[in-house]
């Protein structure tokens, strides 16, 4: 299994409680190396350097088309001394949290060989040799779940509320979890690309996908339904009346920006200003509707245009290249005539070209960003 989704969106609390669950046995963030370095690879065979994040957000991409990334992913293998090499480079790395496995033997042959490789020592590794399923949770990897989707790999995706996920990185104690450099804008495209694969996967077998908020307000029954859906055993009762269990079986004490995970209504209130959280709800507005998310029904006009980011020095104003695709992007929603045929195109809009057809039908166009 592998469980993923953006930056502080609960994968965490996911984790946790899907690793609390008697048949399943969840590394955390065993190998982030690994998914960076495919990716680098990916790059290499396109005679290109990769960007500073190569697991980014895919809006406006256009050197590659998401079947190149599926086709590449599938054939390429990596040995036991490569492997070997990205599991010592995380020596020390505080983004790799079970460091129990950069000591193990190590697998070769292709992700999905590497992935379940790893895995099958993850029961003894993490003390639950009665585990009948394992599975490793990662953030920004929503590019592979096509992939791990094909090799028979059951994936969940966690979503939350961008405002939310805003206020979470940049506010509180946020930076003790996140790189406090991102801007809004960054964060919001990486935000986009979680529902993106959201709504292309949302009917696949093996797909899974949850709201944060479900999560934290109706755990049972957001959990149940998760299980039931992979085919497993349902939850037991007192999963959900004793505090969970980390990997090394002590309490798990939570990692919120604001010291306990976000149950009792929108905390990001209390830390984002009116302007930002207007121009989240502009940019990601037909995510949201998508979603169920409330938002202001009428947005102030130039709300896009206007917006300055309060957490990046000078408050500086978004690039005229960025405002240009923001609202460019809303335009194609929102236009009343015939997709485009040209799927190339749509892809680097909206990832996949079903999902600029699912924003448009669930986007309450009154609530444009003109308002």
């Amino acid at each position: 299994m592998l469980i993923t989704g953006f930056l502080r969106s609960g994968t965490s609390l996911l984790e946790k409680y899907l690793h609390n669950h008697p048949q399943l046995v969840i590394a955390s963030q065993p190998f982030p190396f690994l998914y960076y370095r495919l990716k680098e690879a990916f790059y290499a065979e396109l005679g290109r350097k990769a960007p500073r994040y190569p697991l980014g957000h895919l809006f406006g991409e256009r050197l590659y088309r998401r079947a190149q990334f599926l086709d590449f992913v599938t054939r390429f293998q990596m040995t036991s001394e490569q492997v070997d090499e990205v599991m010592r480079s995380m020596k020390g790395y505080s983004g790799q949290l079970t460091p129990e496995l950069i000591e193990v033997a190590r697998p070769s042959g292709t992700l999905v060989d590497i992935f379940r490789g790893f895995a099958s020592h993850y029961p003894n590794l993490l003390h639950k040799t009665e585990a009948q399923f394992g599975g490793s949770k990662e953030v920004f990897c929503e590019e592979y779940i096509p992939y791990f989707l094909d090799m028979e790999v059951p994936c969940v995706l966690i979503i939350r509320d961008p405002r939310a996920v805003v206020a979470s990185i940049h506010c509180g104690k946020g930076e003790s979890y996140a790189n406090a450099s991102l801007t809004v804008l960054y964060i919001l495209r990486g935000w986009r690309k979680s529902v993106a694969y959201a709504i292309q996967h949302a009917e696949h077998p093996r797909f899974h996908w949850i709201g944060f908020e479900q999560l934290t307000t109706s755990p049972i029954s957001a959990l149940q339904a998760l299980v039931k859906d992979i085919g497993l055993t349902p939850f037991p009762e007192e999963v959900f009346d004793k505090p969970l269990r980390a990997q090394d079986g002590s309490e798990w004490q939570g990692n919120s920006s604001f010291g306990r995970p976000e149950s009792n209504g929108p905390r990001y209130r209390q830390f984002l200003d009116a302007e930002t959280i207007a121009f989240i709800e502009a940019v990601c507005g037909p995510e949201m509707d998508w979603l169920g998310l409330s938002r202001q029904a009428q947005l102030p006009a130039g709300t896009i245009e206007t917006f300055s980011d309060p957490f990046q020095p000078g408050r500086p104003a978004l690039s005229e290249e960025d405002r240009k695709m923001e609202l460019e992007r809303l335009e194609l929603i929102a236009h009343a005539g015939e997709l485009s045929s040209d799927e190339a195109e749509r892809e680097a809009w909206f990832i996949f070209p079903s999902v600029e057809t699912e924003l448009r039908k669930a986007w309450r166009t009154e609530g444009s960003m003109n308002g």
